[in-house]
């Protein structure tokens, strides 16, 4: 295999267990921010006051959750990019070899 495929299989593997992460991180974010807001769901007044006194952090969150949305879409997007020039590799590689009839782990 060459050095190429080597490298866009790593990429590979790292962009999915950073997908993985960043979902998990999401998930636990958005939790505790629910468990935040519904501190005070009991009482009313308390709680319209305290989502007033976040209300700067809940618009910081909702565009950093914009930008991760952002990061998420595009990691997809380049691991399905990086499989079809992995295929695409290999693919090529095996026209090759049939092509001169070259054995996969023949030596010259």
């Amino acid at each position: 295999m060459s050095y190429r495929i080597n490298k866009f299989k790593e990429r590979l593997e790292y962009l999915n267990e950073w997908l993985l992460d960043t979902l998990n991180y999401e998930e636990h974010r958005s939790l505790s921010l629910k468990a935040t807001l519904d501190v005070y769901e009991d009482q009313p007044l308390v709680s319209f006051l305290y989502k007033i006194y976040l209300l700067p952090i809940l618009t910081i969150s909702f565009f950093s959750k914009l930008k991760n949305r952002y990061y998420i879409k595009k990691c997809v997007k380049e691991m399905a990019l990086i499989r079809k020039t992995i295929e695409n590799q290999e693919q090529f590689s095996q026209k090759i070899l049939e092509k001169y009839k070259i054995k996969k782990n023949e030596k010259n």
